[in-house]
């Protein structure tokens, strides 16, 4: 993905879940965000419990507008973000 580079945008990919009421517990977003006017611009979500956020940004790392490969890996076991083939955040379990 290219991200604009430009402030006010947001380059994004996400995953939603809508899921069941009875699960409403479980995630229903993990997401990529790319804002170029925060000071670290990219971020990697997990959006669950009716809106609860557990947010990391990876400090150090100006995403510009040259070309990156962002993964989100979901398994069973945990979620994964790799950016450019090395992988920068997991999270295992469930989210609390």
């Amino acid at each position: 993905m290219q991200a604009s580079g430009k402030n006010g945008t947001v380059s994004s990919m996400f995953t939603f879940w809508e899921g069941s009421v009875k699960n409403r517990a479980e995630w229903n977003e993990i997401d990529v965000e790319i804002v170029p006017s925060l000071k670290n611009p990219f971020s990697m979500n997990i959006i669950h419990k009716n809106a609860a956020h557990d947010v990391a940004k990876l400090e150090d790392f100006d995403p510009g507008t040259d070309w990156h490969v962002y993964q989100i890996e979901w398994t069973p076991e945990y979620i994964a973000w790799d950016l450019d083939g090395v992988e920068v955040r997991r999270v295992a379990g469930q989210p609390s």
